[in-house]
């Protein structure tokens, strides 16, 4: 066997025929950097600030409250009440079909137990020390 039997020439390329010089590039443009896509919000601004109005004023009112029955710890206990119903009300999603809906209401359940119990505790502390 002849190394022969396995030569191909190589191909050499032919010379290039004379061509139209490039076209210049256009100048770039710089590109901004690209944004992470925009949440869409459940409900308009103003109905968020109107929500958070309420709980300002119902938060003002419960300290109110809690500290004309039971001073400092009653000031306390009437604001962690306060935030005890807020989360209680947010937690009404759980019959929902959402999966996400009903974990976000089943976290609110558990703070809102949470915060009624921190609310009960301090309130009694507060009436057991006013009685004494």
């Amino acid at each position: 066997m002849a190394f022969d039997d396995f030569y191909t020439p190589l191909e050499v390329p032919a010379a290039p025929a004379e061509r139209a010089p490039d076209p210049e590039p256009e100048p770039q443009l710089a590109m901004p950097l690209p944004r992470a896509p925009l949440r869409q919000r459940s409900s308009s601004s103003t109905a968020q600030r109107a929500k958070a109005g309420l709980g300002l004023i119902a938060a003002a009112a419960g300290a109110c409250a809690g500290a004309a029955f039971g001073g400092p710890l009653g000031c306390v206990a009437g604001l962690a009440g306060v935030g005890a119903l807020r989360n209680l009300y947010r937690a009404q999603g759980l019959g929902s079909s959402d999966p996400t809906e009903q974990g976000d209401a089943a976290k609110s359940l558990a703070i809102a137990l949470v915060g009624a119990a921190i609310a009960g505790y301090l309130g009694y502390k507060a009436a057991t020390k006013e009685s004494r």
